[in-house]
């Protein structure tokens, strides 16, 4: 998913090495004023306004909202909405670079492999077609265990 990260996020200025980040979630890339780390080092310093790419566990979902979103009357908010839309929009990219193996199994004449390619780019263009399409929504997560 994406962040932006919020002014007060409890992660900003904390190098990522030190920001305890659990084995269950990766941050991926960070977008700061049009430059990109991909991967960011264990050096990387948050800095407010900084577009964080997360990869997250949904068992690592309470400390996703530790690291990056302030304490609010007990609840951390996350736009579980703009989360499917992205893993949607995932899907569909994925399914389109099937392509390039269909392309070379047709080619080759490998009539098994092209069927397989066309049922996974179509499970794919499925599944994610309709995670791009839900609204955004934000829930609201209790602390604590569940």
């Amino acid at each position: 998913m994406e962040i932006i990260v919020p002014e007060s996020a409890p992660i900003i200025g904390k190098r990522l090495s030190q920001a305890k980040i659990p084995p269950g979630m990766i941050i991926g890339a960070i977008v700061r004023s049009g430059e990109v780390f991909i991967p960011p080092d264990g050096g990387s310093v948050m800095a407010e306004g900084d577009r964080v790419i997360v990869f997250c566990l949904q068992s690592e979902l309470t400390a996703l909202q530790r690291l990056f979103f302030p304490q609010k009357g007990g609840e951390y908010g996350v736009n579980f909405g703009l989360a499917a839309r992205f893993l949607g929009n995932l899907l569909l990219v994925e399914a389109a670079l099937l392509t390039i193996p269909l392309g070379i199994s047709f080619h080759f004449g490998e009539q098994r492999a092209v069927l397989a390619f066309l049922l996974a780019m179509g499970l794919l263009g499925v599944v994610g077609f309709a995670l791009s399409n839900i609204r955004a929504a934000s829930r609201r997560i209790k602390r604590g265990r569940h």
